[in-house]
């Protein structure tokens, strides 16, 4: 009596049978093309900036990963959209304790289309000072 048959995927595209002689066809993902965009910008007190990201190229889709925003002051922070309109999708302080925010939405919320982006706006709530933001995404 034969075992079950078991197929060992060596690498994306590629198969090997054990067993029961059957393959199992693998179809290669699309590329995914990792994103790193990182501004600085000198912020007044009680004043707002906003950061964008480069647009998503055409014919791709945008998955949002992570936003860091880091500065010597507390800040409150809006995460928004930018496609066709402006929507904010999470709103965030910082505080005199904890001046770093590292947000990561949950795995595929924040997805968009080709010529969009994503903003970060950013209220200085201490003194004149730089404020740095990191946007983290996949393109595919």
């Amino acid at each position: 009596m034969q075992g079950p048959s078991r197929t060992i995927i060596e690498s994306v595209g590629t198969t090997q049978s054990y067993a029961s002689g059957e393959a199992l066809l693998v179809r290669e993902a699309d590329p995914v093309v990792p994103k790193i965009e990182y501004y600085v910008l000198s912020i007044n007190a009680a004043s707002t900036a906003n950061f964008n990201s480069s647009n998503i190229t055409g014919g791709k889709t945008g998955r949002l990963n992570q936003i860091i925003v880091s500065s010597g002051n507390p800040s409150k922070i809006e995460v928004q959209l930018i496609d066709g309109g402006t929507n904010t999708i999470a709103t965030m302080f910082t505080t005199p304790s904890d001046l770093t925010l590292i947000w990561s939405p949950p795995v595929g919320f924040v997805t968009i289309g080709s010529g969009s982006n994503w903003r970060v706006s950013v209220t200085n709530r201490g003194y004149n000072g730089d404020f740095y933001v990191t946007f983290i995404w996949d393109e595919f």
